[in-house]
C-alpha cells in the first residue's frame, strides 16, 4: 500500500516539474505609470554626423547701424545766395602745383552753380582750418580753394583719374560708386567715405559725368597732430568731423571731382542745388 502511495506521489512530482518546465518565459514588464508626451521638439539630425540639423527662422538679420551724421545735418547753412555759373578748365598750365598734364589728362571744364562771387582759388590763406587739412591729401592731381565774395573759404575742390583691377573688372564695377571712390575711403586725416555713404542723383543723359552725394571724414588725431604741426592755435577736438562732399566722375575718361565744403556754406537746398548743376565738358581740338 505505502509502495502504491509512494510511487503516485512521485508521478504527481514528476508531473508538475515536468509542467513547471514547459511553461514559457515571462518577458519583464514595465508597470511604471505611462510618460506624458514630452513638450519639447527635438531636433532633426542629420544622417552623416548624427549632429543637430538647425531649423531656419525667420527671424530679420540685424543691419549694422550707421551713427555718422547724413548730408541733411551736414550742410547747415542759413544764408540767402543769388546762384551763377562758374567755370573751370583743367589742367591748369598757369598752377605749377596741377599735375594734370603729366599725368596724361586732356583738357577738359567744369562747371557748376555757385553763389554770386565765389570763386577757385589756387592759394589756401593760413587762417583756414579745417580745409587746411585737405591739403594734404596725397592723391589729387590739383587742389583748389573755393572763397566767398568776402575772402572766407567756404571749400575745396581737387581732381584725379581712377582705373579698375582685377580683382574689380570694370565691366562688373562700372556703375558701382563704392568701387569707383573705394581707394580714397581710408587715407589718414581725410576719408571720402562712399563705401558707407554715397547717394547718387539721377543721371542726366545730356552730360558726360555722373555725380553723387557723400560725406568726408577728418579724422580728430590726424587733424590735432596736423595743426599743432602747423602751428595752429585751434581747440583740440575729440570726435572725428565730418563735412558735405560732392563727387562726380566720368565713366569714359576715368576723370574724378570732389568738392568739399564747410558745414556751414549751403543750406540742404542750396547744397543739392549746386550738386545738379556741376557738369564736365571736353573742348573741341
Amino acid at each position: 500500500m505505502k509502495k502504491i502511495f509512494y510511487t503516485t506521489f512521485a508521478a504527481i512530482l514528476a508531473a508538475l516539474c515536468l509542467a513547471s518546465c514547459a511553461k514559457p518565459i515571462d518577458q519583464d514588464v514595465d508597470n511604471s505609470p505611462t510618460k506624458a508626451p514630452s513638450s519639447t521638439t527635438e531636433l532633426p539630425t542629420n544622417e552623416l554626423t548624427d549632429a543637430p540639423t538647425e531649423i531656419p527662422t525667420n527671424e530679420p538679420t540685424e543691419e549694422p547701424v550707421d551713427e555718422a551724421p547724413r548730408i541733411d545735418a551736414l550742410a547747415t547753412g542759413k544764408h540767402t545766395y543769388d546762384f551763377e555759373t562758374v567755370t573751370i578748365t583743367l589742367p591748369d598750365p598757369d598752377n605749377e602745383a596741377d599735375l594734370g598734364t603729366k599725368a596724361g589728362v586732356q583738357p577738359f571744364t567744369v562747371s557748376m552753380l555757385l553763389p554770386s562771387g565765389w570763386t577757385f582759388k589756387t592759394t589756401r590763406k593760413p587762417d583756414v582750418i579745417h580745409m587746411a587739412v585737405y591739403d594734404s591729401t596725397p592723391f589729387l592731381l590739383s587742389k583748389l580753394w573755393i572763397y566767398d565774395e568776402n575772402g572766407i573759404c567756404m571749400g575745396a575742390f581737387g581732381y584725379d583719374t581712377y582705373e579698375f583691377d582685377d580683382a574689380h573688372p570694370e565691366e562688373k564695377f562700372k556703375d558701382d560708386a563704392r568701387y569707383i571712390y573705394s581707394d580714397e575711403y581710408d587715407i589718414g586725416m581725410y576719408s571720402f567715405d562712399t563705401w558707407f555713404y554715397y547717394s547718387p542723383l539721377e543721371i542726366d543723359e545730356s552730360k558726360a559725368n555722373i555725380t553723387g552725394i557723400t560725406r568726408v571724414i577728418c579724422r580728430n588725431t590726424y587733424y590735432d597732430t596736423f595743426m599743432e604741426t602747423a602751428g595752429s592755435a585751434c581747440e583740440p577736438h575729440l570726435e572725428d568731423l565730418y563735412f558735405p562732399t560732392i563727387v562726380s566722375h566720368d565713366p569714359d575718361t576715368k576723370l574724378r571731382l570732389y568738392f568739399v565744403f564747410e558745414n556751414d556754406a549751403f543750406s540742404l537746398e542750396q547744397f543739392m542745388k549746386a550738386a545738379e548743376s556741376i557738369t564736365m565738358d571736353y573742348p573741341k581740338a
